[in-house]
């Protein structure tokens, strides 16, 4: 369609004109001088449209210079906050009755921040841009797409300038808070398999005040005895055996709060010196005990996330399954709706791995008007923090 522009710019609305003044000119043009008239101005003036058209874009696509500056490139972004961009144009030069209209092209994706419409005589300018992207990832910026047209909409030329040097965009999920789970343990190097209660539950040690659910038993009758305080004795925590936890993630770019949600659970596992092994659906490998390498993970295999088969993920999943470490359990974060759940869940069960399944669900709203205008139609969803996070060993 852009290759084609260039060689027939007309619009629509030109076409249609030239078909009334075809029409005027074969049926009424015989005995009307004012039908001629009018038919042959209209097509003299699509001609005349187009050729200004033209010459503009041919001299646009010789001396137009345009950069891509961003804002902080080094900061973290997220995907609850925008991306401002600055486009720096140097050599504009717009024709009389002519508009030239800038827009950004993403590579893996049709999203396209609004375009800019230019009708100044300045030939240097600075626009701004604030990008709400609509999910997390790795945002390249592949192409700037500029064009001429009229402003009565006949004619228009699109063109192309290609942006190499242009940083990627790391757009990670946005920012939730994620309570406290439970640690699945996929391979304990102690060599015994043994049960981690999720509860204190070492040897009564620890001191603290008397509390009446503590029981008569728990006192400690010599303090008492010295000082007349009831002080009552508590377990003390219970020291983790050292191993690895397996985990999984089941999302696309439909799903960004589930990623954050996954992201902060490595990060508690890692709070109580475990190793973890992570992977996600799509065609880079897993990592090992990184936080920072399971985020780039995340990023990078957003654009091939999207297989909805078992058959698809099953390779890969297989393949994690049957490392070199005896897996005991993995958890894994999926959507209740996910196709692939029941078979992957079935698979699980064959091979005796226990599955700590993680979701997060969005809480029902009430249909009506005012809903669907404060939420269906914004370009960000309000309730992005309003998700609920649930696990279930299954």
């Amino acid at each position: 369609m852009k290759t084609l522009r260039r060689f027939f710019p007309l619009t629509l609305n030109a076409l249609i004109l030239l078909l009334a003044s075809a029409y005027c000119l074969s049926l009424i043009a015989k005995t009307d001088l004012l039908a001629t008239i009018f038919a042959v101005s209209l097509i003299g003036l699509i001609f005349i449209v187009t050729i200004i058209v033209g010459v503009n874009f041919v001299i646009l696509r010789r001396k137009l210079a345009l950069e891509i500056i961003r804002h902080s490139s080094a900061a973290i972004q997220y995907l609850d906050r925008p991306v401002f961009i600055n486009l720096e144009i140097k050599n504009l030069q717009i024709f009389p009755l002519c508009q030239v209209k800038i827009k950004l092209i993403f590579k893996h994706s049709r999203f396209s921040p609004p375009a800019l419409i230019l009708k100044t005589k300045q030939q240097e300018l600075t626009a701004a841009y604030q990008v709400d992207f609509p999910h997390h990832g790795e945002w390249k910026l592949e192409q700037i797409e500029y064009s001429v047209s009229d402003f009565l909409g006949l004619a228009v030329i699109i063109g192309i300038k290609n942006t190499e040097n242009f940083p990627i965009i790391k757009v990670e999920p946005p920012r939730l808070f994620t309570p406290e789970l439970p640690l699945v343990f996929s391979s304990l190097t102690a060599g015994d398999v043994i049960n981690i209660p999720q509860k204190k539950m070492g040897d009564y040690y620890d001191l603290k005040k008397y509390h009446p659910s503590d029981g008569i038993s728990k006192i400690v009758w010599k303090i008492f005895a010295r000082n007349q305080a009831l002080i009552a004795r508590h377990p003390e925590d219970t020291a983790l055996p050292a191993g690895k936890s397996l985990v999984c993630l089941f999302a696309d770019e439909k799903s960004p709060e589930l990623a954050r949600h996954c992201l902060n659970y490595l990060e508690q596992i890692g709070k109580k010196d475990l190793e973890f092994i992570f992977d996600c659906s799509g065609v880079n490998q897993p990592v090992l005990n990184d936080l920072t390498m399971a985020k780039e993970l995340i990023l990078a295999n957003v654009w091939t996330a999207k297989a909805t088969k078992w058959e698809a993920n099953y390779p890969k999943f297989n393949q994690l399954l049957g490392k070199e470490h005896s897996c005991l359990e993995i958890a894994i974060f999926m959507e209740d709706n996910n196709p692939i759940r029941k078979p992957l869940l079935a698979h699980c069960k064959a091979k005796g791995v226990k599955v700590l399944l993680i979701t997060s669900k969005q809480p029902v709203i009430a249909t009506s008007k005012l809903n669907n205008f404060l939420f269906h139609h914004s370009k960000k969803d309000s309730r992005l923090r309003t998700q609920k996070i649930s696990s279930q060993y299954v």
